[in-house]
């Protein structure tokens, strides 16, 4: 399964709590420019990404349930993590490989853009109330993964089934 990279550029204040977890109208998202193919910036202040780490961070427990529970038809098991650095966030999908109620260590799926503080297949650790996203595959259906529901939401419609495709996966 291929994930892009998203950067965030770090904003003057950026309060998660003020977000009221609803579906608002179709918005494009504010979008910085990178020349690299792979890395989509978008800015953490952009209402539809921070709204769907909250509500990855309401849900974190359907995730561990579903991991705990696990069999041959589910796969993918991720989380997203934060990372801060030098004024910039960049969320970084990680391999769960064990989990906790309190949190979750596995390994960063994606090379990093702009940050050096972690590295292509590192094992982390993450706090679940730290966690930007979660999912896995359930019989070919994603399952959470708030925040690649929100890239294929902000395609054109006929871009969309390309997108499931590359990613592997359908998104009901």
């Amino acid at each position: 399964m291929k994930v892009g990279i998203v950067t965030c550029l770090l904003a003057l204040s950026w309060s998660l709590a003020g977000c009221s977890g609803k579906r608002a109208p179709a918005q494009l998202p504010v979008v910085l420019t990178d020349p690299r193919a792979e890395v989509r910036r978008i800015a953490v202040d952009d209402p539809l990404t921070a709204a769907a780490i909250v509500e990855a961070r309401r849900t974190v427990g359907e995730f561990l349930r579903a991991y705990r529970a696990r069999g041959s038809a589910e796969r993918d098991f991720r989380i997203k993590m934060l990372v801060a650095e030098r004024g910039l966030v960049e969320q970084f999908w990680v391999s769960v490989e064990s989990a906790t109620d309190d949190s979750f260590t596995g390994t960063i799926g994606n090379h990093p853009g702009d940050v050096t503080g972690v590295k292509y297949a590192e094992r982390v650790t993450v706090p679940a109330g730290e966690i930007s996203d979660w999912m896995y595959v359930e019989n070919g259906v994603l399952r959470g993964g708030y925040s690649v529901r929100l890239m294929r939401d902000r395609l054109q419609p006929e871009e969309r089934p390309a997108f499931e495709r590359e990613m592997g996966f359908r998104i009901e």
